[in-house]
């Protein structure tokens, strides 16, 4: 079992569906592992809430024991999918709005950087934020090298206000499809240009507007200047 060739082969297969789900063979073991631990506690759970429950009754204990654990087997087996779909809903690296709007904010300070460049550096997001998307972390983290900018995540008034006491930055909002990363930047006194929220679109809009007629959650997260 441990021959060089078995562990070659195991190697191959763990980097090949590593590359598959675009990661790395740690972040892949990490999340085996992490997968494995949830379903043990979700066993021990149900191991002993179907025992408790089940040996209350007076009558047929070990099937109501039996039947109390599989229901439970089905609700924790539900809410993890359900948990994955929700996240899913959430996920930006797809759309490659990330990147967009640190590329757009970059040259719209004078970094004329290659868009491939921008691009490949968030693909280096650790496991746990690249699970959900384009790292707004990574995000804040790449830009706060080449720009004296400032982070902030909040309710959607604490966000409106900061928007104004800005020139430009990024905005991290939900709307209906899942997440999306925006650049905006100041246009008058009262109006910002929010760039690619709705793409071959310009949008200008007050900070309110904008929150209110594209954004499902009264939250979210900006990298300002």
């Amino acid at each position: 079992y441990y021959s060089e060739a078995n562990m070659e082969l195991l190697k191959s297969m763990l980097e090949f569906a590593a590359s598959t789900y675009n990661t790395t063979v740690l972040n892949l073991l990490l999340l085996i592992s992490f997968v494995a631990f949830l379903e043990i506690m979700f066993i021990v759970f149900i191991g002993y809430v179907g025992i408790i429950l089940g040996y209350k009754s007076n009558q047929n204990k070990m099937l109501k024991t039996l039947i109390i654990s599989f229901a439970l087997y089905l609700i924790t087996q539900a809410l993890t999918l359900g948990l994955i779909y929700i996240f899913g809903l959430f996920n930006s690296k797809d759309k490659g709005c990330g990147w967009i709007a640190a590329y757009n904010l970059l040259h719209l300070n004078q970094i004329n950087l290659d868009i491939y460049d921008v691009s490949s550096g968030l693909s280096q997001s650790d496991f746990f934020f690249s699970a959900f998307g384009e790292s707004v972390f990574l995000l804040y983290k790449m830009l706060k090298e080449k720009l004296p900018v400032k982070f902030l995540s909040h309710t959607e008034k604490y966000i409106c206000n900061r928007i104004r006491s800005s020139d430009c930055g990024i905005l991290l909002y939900y709307y209906k499809h899942g997440a999306h990363f925006t650049m905006y930047r100041k246009i008058d006194l009262d109006k910002y240009q929010f760039i690619n929220a709705v793409y071959g679109r310009k949008i200008v809009l007050t900070p309110e507007e904008f929150m209110k007629k594209y954004t499902i959650l009264h939250i979210g997260t900006i990298i300002y200047m």
